[in-house]
């Protein structure tokens, strides 16, 4: 009785050390692809101010759009990466749990913190180089405003992606026991 419980503790600890594995190799790709496009936004900020200053609209609201647009993108492009990783990690586990499942999502929404801080940053240098009075002020209040539902929305995405591959995952498991049981009971 001993042994078998031993060796209950030792297969729990075994998957939770996989679901651990697969969760750090799926972070580190995730921290790798963040900071390479919170490098990359200045670069690409830059390249858009030389553009515009080259048609003498780098202190207009164009600017602020672009700029807002950008950062934007990069979200949407770090949510697909993120998603796509911990999508991967939540297929390849040997089980998967809600709780995981729920501390994935809150450690995804976490994760975009920094890039989320280096947007807000060079919004603000955008709006001081237009000048950030009247109504560019308030088209920047706009602006971060797009920035923050953008932001919400690609958490949502990732919550519900998350959730869809656990049940996918879920379900295929389910559909497999019975033809497992069978397997074992009947052919051995």
């Amino acid at each position: 009785m001993h042994s078998a419980k031993c060796a209950r503790v030792s297969s729990i600890q075994l998957m939770i050390l996989r679901m651990s594995n697969l969760r750090s190799i799926a972070k580190g790709k995730v921290q790798a692809d963040l900071q390479r496009r919170i490098d990359a936004l200045p670069g690409t900020i830059q390249a858009i101010q030389r553009e515009l200053a080259a048609r003498g609209l780098v202190k207009s609201g164009v600017m602020l759009k672009r700029v807002t647009s950008v950062c934007v993108e990069s979200m949407q492009a770090y949510g697909v990466v993120l998603t796509t990783e911990y999508n991967w990690a939540i297929t390849h586990s040997l089980v998967a749990s809600e709780s995981w499942i729920n501390e994935l999502t809150v450690e995804a929404n976490d994760s975009f913190n920094p890039l989320i801080a280096a947007s807000l940053h060079h919004l603000q240098k955008a709006v001081e180089m237009v000048g950030g009075s009247g109504s560019g002020t308030d088209l920047a209040i706009r602006l971060i405003d797009e920035l923050k539902k953008a932001h919400s929305s690609i958490q949502n995405d990732i919550r519900l992606a998350l959730q869809a591959t656990f049940a996918e995952k879920s379900n295929s498991i389910l559909n497999k026991l019975p033809r497992t049981v069978f397997n074992f009971l009947f052919k051995n």
